[in-house]
């Protein structure tokens, strides 16, 4: 009895040890978030609580709940500039006018949500 209680610990430990490793080398391939501002308003991010995703091996931040709905809602319009500058250094692109009144909207809607 002993011995199995011994074998099914040593078994549960070197289980949790592989997870850890393959924990290690996900968050090895996600590309680092390039800018300082939020993805969807531009906002700056210094000093604040940032929200995080991580979207097709791409970390992405934003400054608040409302940003992050927006952007679940349709990544399409902020991946593009996102992948640019994360490759080659880009400087951050403002969205078109399009795209930014209606992150701009969002934001708004979920103010005054909460």
């Amino acid at each position: 009895m002993k011995a199995l209680l011994c074998l099914f610990l040593s078994s549960a430990f070197a289980v949790s040890l592989i997870s850890c490793a393959t924990n290690s080398e996900a968050n090895a391939s996600i590309k680092p978030y390039p800018f300082d501002t939020c993805a969807v308003i531009n906002k700056p991010l210094e000093g604040k609580r940032t929200l995080r995703r991580v979207y097709q091996g791409q970390e992405v931040l934003f400054c608040c709940h409302p940003c992050v709905k927006a952007f679940d809602a349709n990544p399409d319009p902020y991946m593009p500039r996102i992948h640019a500058a994360a490759a080659g250094g880009a400087e951050q692109p403002y969205l078109k006018s399009g795209a930014q009144a209606a992150a701009n909207a969002a934001v708004e809607m979920g103010r005054d949500v909460q």
